[in-house]
């Protein structure tokens, strides 16, 4: 276990999903050729996914994305530096749910990075401390899980969905980020409910939509609202 990530360790953070939250590798600068482990090469790659990871928040070209995953693969695979490796992880995780949006439509490649997105997730939380980092990655788990439910149908994907999001919650965060990640498990306790009927689920969801809804960003508050009207509606039609 490594020390907790500074607060922004990592280029991209992710998290909310509600709806969903929220680039054929690009011509990249090749650095000469190095051993494994070497210093230059590990700096070189963490530096360059780093600038490409800004191009895509500022650009939105798909080829700095897919560049950007590049470059954290190689960061996280030759890298001697445990911090280095967690930020690079975390940003790949995050990364590859964007990727999955953008390949939406291609099927098997899509989910393909949906299952990396959560297996690198995985292991940054087992690499972090308690603490609001670690709670960060849980809910950028959840939404992974139930973004791979959605896309499969895979009943395993929602279960470990839930159990995510509720690792994701803590009374030690600010409200509004609370109230996102209350909102994720609600849509995920709803979705367990639709696949196994449990009323006590779609009971807790509405109880944490109403709870989430006036705590939320001004920005959101109307997806909340909408999707505490339609679990409403699907609890009355049960």
């Amino acid at each position: 276990m490594v020390a907790a990530l500074p607060d922004h360790a990592g280029m991209l953070v992710l998290e909310p999903r509600m709806q969903t939250c929220l680039r054929p590798p690009a011509t990249i600068e090749r650095t000469s050729p190095m051993e494994l482990g070497d210093p230059a090469r590990i700096e070189d790659a963490r530096t360059r996914a780093k600038r490409l990871l800004a191009l895509w928040q500022e650009e939105r070209r798909v080829e700095d994305l897919r560049a950007a995953v590049d470059a954290l693969r190689e960061s996280i695979s030759t890298t001697a530096d445990p911090t280095t490796r967690v930020a690079s992880r975390a940003d790949l995780g995050a990364a590859l749910q964007i990727m999955y949006e953008v390949e939406g439509e291609s099927g098997e490649t899509a989910v393909g990075y949906l299952d990396e997105a959560i297996t690198t997730t995985q292991i940054v939380i087992e690499d972090l401390p308690e603490g609001k980092e670690r709670r960060r990655q849980f809910a950028n788990l959840a939404n992974a899980l139930r973004a791979r439910h959605d896309a499969t149908t895979d009943a395993q994907s929602v279960l470990d969905g839930v159990a995510a999001a509720r690792r994701s919650l803590s009374p030690d965060d600010p409200a509004t980020v609370t109230s996102e990640r209350a909102s994720n498990l609600a849509l995920l306790l709803r979705a367990r409910f639709l696949r196994f009927g449990a009323l006590d689920d779609i009971d807790e969801a509405v109880d944490l939509l109403g709870k989430a809804a006036p705590a939320a960003r001004p920005e959101s508050r109307h997806l909340i609202v909408s999707n505490l009207a339609d679990t409403l509606a699907l609890r009355g039609y049960r």
